[in-house]
């Protein structure tokens, strides 16, 4: 009986649980800080549970200049959330955010707790005094000989108008390879505009690269940079099994890393594994490669007849290209088989140990 009643207090549980579902809508709101403005947004918020009471707050940066239509609301529904901004915030520039908050009240009955609470934000941006740039930067990796583009997207954060001047140097190992300059413009306050250039990267290395911005608009510099790569058509081995247990089919793993910024649907590898005295070619399944991505072939060798160090040749074949490694294989004997050894000497030695005994037994006789 008390096993019944503490199963269907579980039960009781899990019905709670399930049942506890909140939502809140929009769930994130962004404004540029106007003096004087009234900022007015609708909020709905869903509860599955038509008695569940649900109380409403405000919480950060700001929230002493808002107001909430309800603090207060049963089994979901509507709220008006206003913001009355006033004529100055004082030293406050940037992002400034007010939550949203909504938490369920549990019920009297309720002795495990499982009310939930959500939040939205409300971010209100606050210029920053004289000029201000905020830069963000975009260049996406490439292959050599490629075009890439290169995107500098300039917004005007500060309370004036700022004349803009602007370049993306281009690097590798700290030496500068070229540089991407846009003509000067002027940026009024709240403007956003987005500058594009175009990197050649003919006669350019394969390998990382950093492109970084400078913005300058007299009062400062914004400086933002990003890290990208130039890729070749080549897949390397990074890795390929080099020891294998003699004695039927074992799997002989390649593992292979795409340094090309495209896809590549089928990478295979031949392998020739030889001695002085045998040979044993075989080919592997081919596997589809992804943008510098990385990824292993399979392929199966017979090492029955086969003991001691291999020369290992492999050749990747992809997009008509390829490309060589070499290295030594070594077959030795499985495990099993050294357990077995070992197990059969241990019982020849006790074998003869006990033959010795006898032996010297009947003598004594």
């Amino acid at each position: 009986m008390k096993k019944v009643f503490i199963m269907v207090i579980f039960l009781i549980c899990l019905v709670q649980l399930s049942s506890a579902n909140l939502g809140l809508s929009p769930s994130k709101k962004y404004f540029n800080y106007v003096p004087g403005e009234e900022i007015i947004v609708k909020y709905h918020i869903f509860e599955d549970n038509p008695e569940r009471k649900l109380d409403i707050s405000v919480e950060g940066d700001l929230k002493d200049y808002v107001h909430l239509s309800k603090n207060e609301l049963t089994g979901g529904g509507d709220v008006t959330v206003t913001i009355g901004l006033p004529e100055s915030v004082g030293e406050m520039p940037g992002d400034n955010d007010i939550s949203i908050v909504v938490k369920q009240q549990p019920f009297e009955s309720q002795f495990i707790g499982t009310a939930i609470e959500l939040s939205s934000t409300i971010t209100i941006f606050v210029p920053y005094p004289g000029k201000y740039i905020q830069a963000v930067l975009q260049v996406p990796n490439g292959n050599v000989d490629d075009e890439i583009p290169i995107e500098l997207k300039l917004t005007n954060r500060g309370k004036s108008e700022a004349g803009v001047s602007s370049r993306v140097d281009i690097k590798t190992e700290g030496e500068n390879k070229g540089s991407v300059n846009f003509s000067p413009f002027i940026l009024a306050v709240n403007e956003e505009k987005t500058l594009q250039g175009v990197l050649n990267t003919q006669g350019y290395r394969p390998g990382d690269y950093l492109a970084d911005a400078f913005v300058n608009y007299g009062d400062g510099v914004s400086n933002v940079n990003q890290t990208f790569r130039i890729g070749s058509l080549f897949v390397n081995v990074t890795d390929f099994s080099d020891e294998l247990s003699q004695g039927g089919i074992q799997k002989f793993l390649i593992d292979v890393q795409s340094l090309w910024n495209s896809d590549i649907d089928d990478v295979y590898a031949d392998v020739n594994i030889s001695n002085e005295v045998e040979s044993f070619v075989f080919r592997t399944p081919s596997i589809p490669l992804n943008a510098w991505s990385e990824g292993t072939l399979e392929g199966f060798l017979d090492t029955s007849d086969m003991s001691g160090e291999y020369e290992t040749e492999i050749t990747l074949n992809y997009l008509g290209s390829k490309s060589l490694t070499s290295g030594i294989l070594s077959i030795k004997k499985s495990s099993m088989i050294i357990v077995i050894i070992v197990i059969g000497v241990i019982l020849a030695v006790i074998l003869l140990l006990a033959l010795i005994r006898r032996k010297r037994k009947r003598r004594k006789r």
